[in-house]
């Protein structure tokens, strides 16, 4: 009867499906040299549990925590022994304002941008360019590199006009290439999401808040394999950690000016600053360890 129970488990066992590891062994043995093209988060913070979000964030203040930002992945990435190597080259990169710029309209339609039409549209996909990026926590020249969890990550690109967004490479074979071109094993992308919650002594929405951030990592080795496939995650999930300094919530939202209600308030960008690198610091070092644990 043992026996019997034993080769019933052993039969189970095999018909449940493999853990997906997040990292993909060899290959991710072989990197040794990266670099981070992507790092971006939300720009519309949502309240757990809530409709509530604040978005007027100062679009200063989100280039600085995108910085610390990266900043807090480059040092975990540099205890996994990675060398970090700076993108700026690769951001200017044409190969990278093809891929993950948004579309040049002009281009598309094949118009003279010189002419009057054509300036008229670069004027109006300038001004569209500018809201894209503005809706992201992102550093200057950057863009989102969207990688889906599969093998066969796409671009993500937005469509300008009511034209169709034309044809580009996918994702995965650009940064292959961009990873070859600039003698790297591989290309990171990193996505944060952020939220918030509402503080034990808070009444109707108002008092003091928390920010919470959760974040995966994506890689894509010269080789154009995805060596570390993170999957993605939603804002406010289990993972997510909590800062210990908290930030002014008026009526389910963040005070981010510096008045509220016809209330003087300080100015908060410093503590802003504060709470937002507690988070990225946090998730970064929670993040990576996941990583870690698979090498």
């Amino acid at each position: 009867m043992t026996k019997t129970i034993a080769l019933l488990n052993l039969g189970m066992m095999l018909l449940l499906p493999a853990c997906t590891s997040i990292v993909k062994k060899p290959e991710i043995l072989e990197v040794k040299k990266v670099a981070i093209v992507s790092i971006y988060g939300n720009d519309r913070i949502y309240r757990e549990g809530h409709t509530d979000f604040t978005s007027d964030w100062d679009i200063d203040l989100k280039q600085r925590v995108a910085l610390q930002a990266y900043q807090a992945f480059s040092g975990e990435f540099k205890k996994l022994g990675w060398q970090v190597f700076n993108p700026s080259a690769i951001l200017k990169s044409k190969e990278y304002a093809q891929a993950f710029k948004p579309p040049d309209v002009n281009d598309a339609l094949g118009i003279d941008k010189e002419s009057t039409v054509g300036r008229a549209i670069g004027f109006i996909q300038e001004k569209r360019e500018e809201v894209y990026f503005n809706s992201f926590f992102t550093l200057k020249d950057m863009w989102p590199v969207k990688l889906k969890s599969n093998d066969q990550p796409q671009p993500y690109k937005i469509k300008l006009g009511g034209g169709d967004t034309p044809e580009v490479e996918p994702a995965d074979k650009v940064l292959a290439k961009l990873a070859t071109k600039y003698r790297l094993d591989a290309i990171a992308v990193v996505e944060l999401r952020y939220c918030y919650k509402t503080g034990m002594l808070a009444i109707a929405g108002s008092g003091q808040g928390f920010i919470l951030a959760d974040s995966f990592v994506k890689m894509i080795s010269k080789h154009g394999v995805l060596v570390v496939n993170m999957p993605e995650i939603q804002a406010c999930g289990k993972d997510r950690i909590e800062t210990d300094t908290g930030v002014g919530m008026w009526n389910g939202k963040i005070i981010t000016g510096v008045s509220v209600a016809g209330i003087k308030v300080t100015d908060a960008k410093a503590r802003f600053l504060q709470v937002f690198n507690e988070a990225n610091k946090a998730t970064a070092r929670v993040t990576m360890e996941k990583i870690k644990k698979e090498l």
